[in-house]
């Protein structure tokens, strides 16, 4: 992630928790920072954009919805939130291979070494069924 769009995920970041947990708690976590509050807020999105910037913005999503869903009653510190995002990203692994799995064919030699002999099965009841009438492609 680039550095405008970090500090533009880091906002809307601190907005959605400004929302879930209240502007007073969020910004009361760097009110004792030493000097002009602005510029420390500014330091403190900055850091959260650097840290931040290695995870998808799915992966930072999903650790947004896991942390709320936590029932804390106060929004994470940065090295919290850091964590929530490796588990959501190893989640979001975990599903992709799940789908992975379970959209995969298996490969061409292993039906036929395993249905080969369903096939043959499944072909002698058809002619049984048609009183063998069709052998070998013939009516």
């Amino acid at each position: 992630m680039n550095t405008p769009n970090a500090s533009a995920l880091v906002d809307r970041l601190f907005q959605r928790f400004m929302a879930a947990y209240g502007a007073q708690k969020v910004t009361v976590m760097w009110r004792d920072i030493p000097g002009d509050q602005a510029e420390a807020i500014k330091s403190v999105k900055v850091l959260w954009g650097r840290k931040l910037a290695e995870f998808h913005q799915e992966v930072i999503l999903g650790a947004l919805d896991a942390t709320i869903d936590s029932g804390n009653p106060w929004p994470p510190t940065l090295p919290e939130f850091v964590k929530a995002c490796f588990d959501a990203r190893e989640a979001r692994r975990h599903k992709v291979e799940g789908d992975r799995a379970r959209l995969a064919l298996p490969a061409p030699s292993d039906i036929a070494s395993k249905d080969s002999q369903v096939v043959k099965d499944a072909m002698a009841e058809m002619r049984k069924f048609l009183g063998a009438h069709v052998v070998g492609g013939r009516a």
